[in-house]
């Protein structure tokens, strides 16, 4: 089947979907497959498609190709899309003459080949369109902003998030994000997830930093390499990321999104991209996994078994806490989101609470990777991990805390002394004191 213009027009008013998505595939030619962008050119498309404007919208950055499998020509030159007022190659999405948007040509030929001679269809070829709603709809602010992708090139020196998510997320989420004016998406083939850099700046601000993308030489149709051999001499053979020091991972999230986790236990990541990884433990099987695990202190006789690190590097060591200035140095790479404490005592209780995904959770990472001095509130801040958690320390959250002057007892994380914040006090509760 097909919808004509007024059936997209009637399922719009009931669906309100801000997404179209355009897939062809011919056996004797290339794939073409993409998606409109997050941005006012992409919605002037759906508009268009869903019968509510009749002016052919511009291509050209109003899309975003789908990079696991379009590798077709035609997506590359929009400027040559389209035919307006008997004109061709003017850049537009549409056949002017075709009142009905979705439907193919009168002859039913599907023109999406990049080959002429291939305009033949074939038993299998398709022409596919999908919609698709995102009930979080952007600011008309945002809807303004355009983005627009350049294919194996990244813009360097300006990230200010790292996240992982697919490609369209990826726009989504700078979108979203009032800093955000460009993004790089750096795909690997066979992963649903990929790295997602959000940027303060764009191509035009800092063309200076505009650099092609050096990662996974081999791996993509956007990012071939010359021979086999440079493939394996650049370091992107597919290996298993994080399993060796050949093939270091971002973070122990990414090993666990990328399908390469083996369970808990020893990784090597690179959280600088400096060539230089070092080995950690991740935990990848609790509270949904990915931790890195930051702080290890053993009690014994006769005295705790544990090293006060003043660099993040030191977290590869078995039994160590990291220093207030090495989580901040640690966060500067990183950009850790969560906290997780966990405490385990033999003859006693077990406390493990998470940070929560809210203002009070994220300044308890604040606090703990030294960007604020202000001792955070407990309450409200965390959520316990209730498969294991039985404390009665975390039900009594108002209890906590001891602040510099010395007041106890203020619902507050930390203690006030102790200015190393994981070192022996991240949650204090003087018990001597009568309620």
């Amino acid at each position: 089947m097909v919808l004509q213009k007024s059936a997209m027009k009637e399922l719009r008013r009931h669906l309100s979907f801000t997404q179209l998505r355009f897939h062809c595939c011919k056996k004797q030619g290339r794939t073409f497959h993409v998606v409109t962008a997050f941005n006012s050119s992409g919605e002037a498309v759906v508009q268009y498609f869903s019968g509510r404007a009749d002016k052919q919208p511009d291509a050209c950055v109003s899309f975003v190709r789908l990079t696991l499998n379009d590798n077709s020509k035609l997506a590359s030159i929009c400027k040559d899309w389209g035919l307006a007022n008997g004109k061709y190659y003017v850049g537009k999405w549409g056949h002017g003459g075709d009142q009905n948007r979705v439907y193919l040509n009168s002859d039913n030929d599907m023109e999406c080949d990049d080959v002429a001679s291939q305009s033949v269809n074939l038993v299998g070829d398709f022409w596919k369109v999908f919609v698709r709603y995102i009930q979080n709809k952007l600011s008309d602010e945002n809807m303004k902003r355009d983005c627009v992708v350049f294919q194996g090139f990244e813009l360097i020196g300006h990230i200010t998030k790292t996240l992982y998510a697919d490609e369209i997320s990826c726009g989504l989420s700078c979108l979203r994000d009032e800093n955000c004016q460009s993004y790089n998406s750096k795909s690997d083939a066979n992963d649903a997830k990929k790295e997602c850099q959000l940027s303060n700046q764009t191509k035009n601000s800092s063309p200076e930093n505009l650099r092609r993308n050096p990662r996974k030489r081999g791996w993509d149709f956007a990012h071939p390499a010359f021979s086999c051999k440079e493939i394996l001499d650049s370091g992107h053979s597919k290996g298993k990321r994080g399993r060796d020091s050949a093939h270091p991972a971002f973070s122990c999230k990414e090993i666990l999104d990328s399908g390469h986790s083996k369970g808990d236990g020893e990784y090597w990541i690179d959280p600088e991209k400096s060539g230089n990884p070092l080995k950690v433990y991740c935990d990848m099987l609790r509270s949904g996994g990915g931790w890195l695990l930051v702080s290890n202190v053993e009690f014994g006789s006769p005295s705790p078994k544990v090293s006060v690190e003043t660099s993040y590097r030191g977290i590869g060591k078995s039994h160590m806490v990291l220093q207030k200035s090495a989580m901040k140095e640690l966060r500067t790479h990183l950009s850790f989101t969560q906290l997780r404490f966990h405490c385990h005592k033999t003859q006693g209780r077990t406390f493990h609470v998470v940070t929560a995904f809210n203002s009070s959770g994220e300044a308890v990472v604040q606090y703990f990777s030294g960007q604020t001095d202000e001792q955070p509130d407990a309450c409200g801040s965390f959520l316990r991990v209730t498969s294991d958690d039985n404390s009665e320390l975390a039900g009594i959250c108002k209890d906590w805390g001891r602040l510099a002057s010395k007041e106890v007892r203020v619902g507050k994380w930390g203690h006030g002394e102790d200015q190393e914040r994981l070192y022996w006090y991240p949650v204090f509760r003087n018990s001597k004191v009568s309620p």
